[in-house]
């Protein structure tokens, strides 16, 4: 649960970025900017589905116990 909000959030911090970005630069600069953004959500994806990485991404979860009324 905690791999999707976190890529979800990503997801949409970078259509915000990519909505932003000036249109008016070259093509080559553009396929530049592209090719580095798919490399860092290619490390970013490669770090969230790392096993190594399992328990430090999972959240705590608690029992509460309620009083029976």
């Amino acid at each position: 649960m905690y791999k999707i909000q976190l890529l979800s959030c990503i997801a949409l911090t970078l259509a915000l970025v990519a909505n932003g970005a000036p249109t008016s630069s070259s093509t080559g600069n553009t396929m530049k900017e592209v090719k580095s953004l798919l490399l860092d959500l290619q490390l970013l994806l490669e770090k969230v589905k790392n096993p190594e990485n399992l328990k430090l991404s999972r959240m705590h979860t608690f029992n509460f116990y309620m009083p029976k009324v």
